[in-house]
């Protein structure tokens, strides 16, 4: 929790690049603390100096983070009636 707290103190500071170190080491000391991957994804959506970049949704980055790629399937004949 102190690397989470100490990310957020440097964006709030305009230190967007340290910021983005501590939330990356957060992550890796428990990469299942879902609250670390949320920051993670929220610092990651600025710049290096802790401007707010183009917006993205959170929901999106997290994806991407941690979400195992999808494998899509054809609908089966019953399916694609309905």
């Amino acid at each position: 929790m102190s690397h989470l707290r100490r990310a957020d103190a440097l964006l709030d500071a305009g230190m967007g690049e340290a910021a983005r170190a501590e939330a990356r080491q957060a992550t890796q000391l428990d990469p299942h603390l879902a609250l670390a991957q949320e920051r993670l994804a929220v610092i990651l959506e600025h710049d290096l100096l802790a401007e707010p970049s183009a917006p993205a949704p959170i929901t999106w980055v997290l994806l991407q983070r941690i979400a195992p790629p999808l494998v899509l399937t054809p609908p089966t004949s019953r399916w694609s009636r309905i």
